[in-house]
């Protein structure tokens, strides 16, 4: 096992913006991701790191998004359903710690596709990210 320090950047996803880990390398075909950062302080840093590995992913591979009592994380699995929506699906909630969300990935098809939701949501996020707090 080996375990690398990332550090936080800007990324494009498709029309949205993200702050969230810089990519590593990844395998060429990935079972399972975990997903427990970057913390909630990056707005929808957590969302971008689907979008970084779902091209090495397969049918059968899930998705394990931490903390998903939290009202952003459930706006994150909308925002993948509606990126993904023939390729992946939410299999399951589980209610430990904070909450566990479960998605698999159902169908071959990895084009991400641009949902206008998605992009309003990724746009008042970086707003937030950029304008600081009175």
């Amino acid at each position: 096992m080996e375990l690398s320090l990332r550090s936080l950047r800007w990324q494009r996803h498709g029309l949205s913006w993200f702050r969230s880990y810089e990519p590593g390398p990844f395998p060429d075909q990935v079972d399972a991701v975990l997903i427990d950062g970057p913390p909630i302080t990056t707005r929808r840093g957590r969302e971008a790191c689907l979008y970084q590995v779902f091209s090495r992913t397969h049918v059968g591979t899930r998705f394990y998004l931490d903390d998903f009592c939290r009202g952003a994380e459930q706006r994150i699995v909308d925002n993948w359903l509606r990126a993904y929506p023939d390729a992946l699906r939410h299999r399951d909630t589980f209610d430990i710690g904070h909450g566990v969300a479960v998605l698999e990935r159902v169908a071959g098809r990895s084009t991400r596709r641009l949902h206008w939701k998605n992009t309003v949501d990724s746009i008042a996020q970086t707003v937030k990210q950029l304008v600081p707090r009175a």
